[in-house]
């Protein structure tokens, strides 16, 4: 079996393990950003009934109303109709599902590199090993 090495300074490195270690970090990387994306979305929309409502003496409630949908909106991407003032079940769903899948992603990604980085611990056997096994049989 023929491996790929790669050069790193004086030492060798195993292409496969070379490649699963960027693929882990990368994934570590991105795991912990969608899981800060999966909260702060989560907490958008768990904020949202509370922003709308307060009652400030300065601000009138079309305009509370108005800021409350902007900043969901730019947190979220979730834009509430006009005549809607509350987030529904399904609403709520579609908006939280996407970050869960992109951190299970990132989780599956974490796990392929993994699988790629182990590639180089196990060790093949020796020939004198399989010789001892033939002449068993």
């Amino acid at each position: 079996m023929v491996r790929a090495y790669y050069f790193f300074g004086k030492n060798r490195v195993f292409l496969p393990q070379l490649v699963g270690s960027c693929v882990l970090l990368a994934a570590l990387i991105m795991f912990v950003v969608a899981a800060g994306r999966m909260f702060d979305t989560w907490d958008a929309l768990q904020k949202y009934p509370d922003c709308i409502g307060v009652k400030d003496v300065e601000i009138d409630q079309f305009s509370q109303v108005q800021y409350c949908r902007q900043s969901l909106a730019d947190v979220t991407g979730l834009h509430l109709r006009h005549d809607q003032a509350r987030v529904t079940t399904r609403q709520f769903l579609i908006t939280l599902l996407p970050p869960v899948a992109e951190l299970l992603f990132w989780a599956a990604a974490f796990l392929i590199g993994l699988i790629f980085y182990q590639t180089g611990v196990v060790k093949p056997m020796r020939a004198e090993k399989l010789k001892e096994k033939g002449k068993k049989k």
